[in-house]
């Protein structure tokens, strides 16, 4: 049998050739193959429509194409490699083909990642769309149900006042009186038509009823005399939950109100409302067409949670679909959970057990919860397809980028050598433009080698040290100044090579200027792999700088020192009555360390409290804010460390800033307890001997009118003796010259 002139062409080929191209095509069909068994498996089990597995399978395809491109690009080359030797080597050392498949590997994961984080941008994107459209309907459905209820109960306020006067009451409570009920029923068949009610009734305080139109209330009589008797206790409209009641085959589900009778007391009015009729359609109503979306309104009851309106895909359940608790899949269980937060996404199962998202919120005033929900398929269809479409966008720019970065890598030596070259020219003018920088800085610019010695030397370096680059590049430190001197500069620059970053050093130096301080920053030099080669340094000459710091500290020393010299507390607070200064008296009277009072809140630390905290310093803060005037003078006690208290005299003064504004007080306290408490010793002993001194004074007055008294009565003896022809009885010659007086 002859062959085709292509096989028969393949016995010339060597056998190592032979079995490398057998080699390939065995693993080009294994991987066909493979590929063909997995990929349908793997679209069936994600994709359900056909539209979407339409649009996988021409990713598919593509994706198959191009990895078997890519392989075999790579398997050709090697096959070509091996088959002849010079042109592999050329090959080789103009296409490195590790080099090419580690490019190509990387290039291929930063892409597939980009393509993942879109798709999962694009899945977030719709997640967090759904989540804000569910939210809203859940907020619009819940106000709904709240304006429903609200509107019912104020029907019902309205009508207790107004439906039944006195004489229909008493018609009710009177036998016989066929003429008076008639009319109160036709009054409240009129009432329920106009409003739409399945039925209204009047009953009695034990729940009776005695009045009834519309639909009959006996099946519920249990359930309305507990709803009657709460309203009857709390005077107020109160409402039944929903319940079901069997009328003519069928389970309707009604709510009732119950409103306390203003003109009848002891009777209720009752207002059956038929919520399949006026509740149910507020939510079924979706906002935008859609096949699976619904919202259910729901409750806790015992040890599950029971649907309270009619399930769009389980008809006639109204209260009596339930699910457990225990199911932690189903929307409305996971709402009933302590830590969930109204309005957060939920991610679980419906009463169908199909995968769904939704978004629950709780009825107002009520125990009931609803959840706006849409099927996780038609939620995520469109977030589906985007995926794909970014899948197929992002396979396409892949096998693209994948050709251009072929064609660019066969250029890569070329551009490399550019590349070399221009990067030899920007280095050569990198150079020249530090070069520029260092000459023309006031500051001594210099670098050195691990060893110490100079690699760089600027002009104001040279013109500092009175020597010429050329004579210091390659000497240390020691070339240029006193050992002393060159040691600690040495010293210095190894702790800024064992830095992390650059480091600041003061440097006392000689130099053409004289003695000179400069302020050096240094830090490591490092080599491309980050050895530490060196140290680069910039010194600033500060000596006036420092000069003036030296006299400012003096300065400052001597003003403390006359502080510390004064018999009186000096303190000075900032606008938040922290301490920033006090004087050596003052940490001896309250008992600190000037250390431990410094960057403290003055009222809370020194005052006695609460009214250092409570009284004064509010008044402290309104003084920084302007808002009051500062005393020049007041008194108050202070608190010391051991717990006593002293009264200081104290002199204010504001300090400000430059422009005026008040950032602190500078107050002088003189302690003036031992005074004050002998200036108050003294008071006392002055009152005191005021009150002896008042007392001696009324004494002899009282003692001296006695006396008067006496003589005067003895005189009027002698008198009356002398009349009666006897001898006076008193001598009180003594006192003659006071005989008018007496009498």
């Amino acid at each position: 049998m002859k062959l085709p002139p292509a096989l028969a062409r393949t016995r010339a080929l060597p056998p190592e050739v032979l079995r490398a191209i057998v080699r390939i095509v065995a693993l080009y069909a294994f991987f066909a193959a493979l590929w063909i068994l997995l990929s349908d498996r793997a679209l069936g089990w994600l994709f359900a429509d056909v539209d979407s597995l339409r649009a996988a399978g021409t990713i598919k395809g593509l994706l198959f194409v191009a990895v078997t491109s890519v392989l075999l690009f790579f398997l050709v080359l090697r096959l070509a490699q091996r088959y002849d030797g010079a042109a592999a080597a050329t090959a080789t050392d103009t296409l490195p083909r590790r080099g090419l498949i580690v490019s190509v590997a990387l290039f291929s994961a930063v892409f597939l990642a980009l393509a993942g984080g879109g798709i999962a941008q694009s899945w977030q994107q719709h997640r967090s769309h759904q989540g804000e459209f569910l939210r809203s309907v859940a907020e619009l459905k819940a106000a709904q149900v709240e304006d429903w209820l609200a509107e019912r109960h104020r029907d019902a306020e309205a009508a207790r006042s107004t439906l039944l006067d006195g004489a229909g009451a008493a018609a009710l409570r009177r036998q016989g009186d066929g003429g008076g009920r008639r009319q109160l029923l036709a009054r409240l068949e009129a009432y329920r038509a106009a409003m739409g009610y399945a039925g209204v009734a009047v009953a009695d305080a034990q729940g009776e009823i005695l009045a009834n139109v519309g639909a009959p209330l006996h099946e519920t009589e249990q359930r309305l005399q507990a709803t009657v008797r709460e309203a009857l206790a709390a005077g107020q409209v109160r409402s039944t939950d929903l319940f079901r009641v069997e009328q003519q085959g069928h389970a309707h589900v009604h709510f009732d109100l119950v409103a306390p009778l203003l003109p009848a007391p002891g009777l209720v009015l009752v207002l059956r409302v038929d919520v399949e009729n006026s509740l149910f359609p507020l939510l079924q109503a979706w906002p935008t067409p859609s096949a699976s979306a619904e919202v259910i309104l729901f409750r806790r009851d015992g040890d599950g949670i029971v649907f309270l309106n009619e399930l769009q895909h389980a008809k006639e359940k109204a209260l009596t679909a339930r699910k457990p608790l225990t199911d932690r899949r189903v929307l409305g269980v996971q709402a009933l959970a302590p830590d969930y937060r109204p309005g957060t996404l939920l991610d679980g199962h419906d009463y169908r057990d199909v995968p769904v998202i939704g978004v629950a919120r709780s009825v107002a005033g009520t125990a009931w919860w609803l959840v706006a929900k849409v099927d996780r398929d038609e939620a995520f269809g469109a977030a589906r397809k985007e995926s794909l479409w970014i899948g197929f966008s992002g396979l396409l720019t892949w096998f693209a980028a994948l050709v251009l970065g072929l064609l660019f890598f066969q250029r890569r030596e070329l551009q490399h050598a550019q590349l070399q070259r221009q990067e030899q020219a920007e280095k050569l003018r990198a150079l020249q433009l530090l070069e520029a920088i260092a000459n023309g800085s006031n500051d001594a610019i210099f670098a050195k080698d691990t060893a110490g010695r100079y690699l760089l030397f600027n002009r104001e370096a040279e013109r500092l040290t009175g020597k010429r680059a050329a004579e210091v590049l390659g000497h240390d430190d020691t070339a240029l100044f006193p050992e002393a001197q060159a040691a600690q500069i040495m010293a210095d620059d190894r702790t800024a090579m064992g830095g992390a970053a650059a480091s600041s050093f003061h440097e006392a130096l000689d130099t053409v200027d004289g003695k000179t301080v400069f302020l050096a920053t240094k830090g490591p030099l490092r080599n491309a792999d980050g050895e530490v080669v060196g140290v680069f340094g910039i010194s600033r000459n500060i000596t006036r700088l420092a000069e003036t710091e030296s006299a400012l500290r003096q300065e400052r020393d001597l003003h403390q020192r006359y502080l510390d010299t004064v018999q009186v507390l000096m303190v000075a607070l900032d606008a938040d009555g922290r301490v920033t200064m006090i004087n050596r008296f003052g940490c001896d009277l309250l008992g600190y360390a000037e250390a431990e009072l410094l960057g403290r809140n003055w009222f809370e630390l020194c005052l006695v409290q609460p009214q250092g905290l409570e009284q004064v310093f509010p008044l402290f803060r309104r003084i920084m804010a302007g808002e009051l005037n500062l005393h020049e003078y007041f008194e108050n006690a202070v608190r010391c460390r051991d717990g006593r208290e002293r009264l200081l005299a104290w002199h204010n003064a504001l300090l400000t800033d430059d422009r005026g504004r008040i950032v602190g007080t500078l107050s002088s306290g003189e302690d003036i307890t031992d005074r004050k408490a002998a200036a108050e010793a003294q008071q006392r002993q002055a009152d005191e001997l005021t009150a002896r001194n008042a007392e001696l004074e009324r004494f002899n007055r009282a003692m001296v009118g006695r006396e008067l008294e006496m003589i005067a009565l003895k005189r009027r003896i002698n008198d009356l003796s002398v009349e009666l022809g006897r001898a006076p009885p008193y001598d009180l010659a003594a006192f003659a010259d006071t005989g008018g007086d007496g009498e």
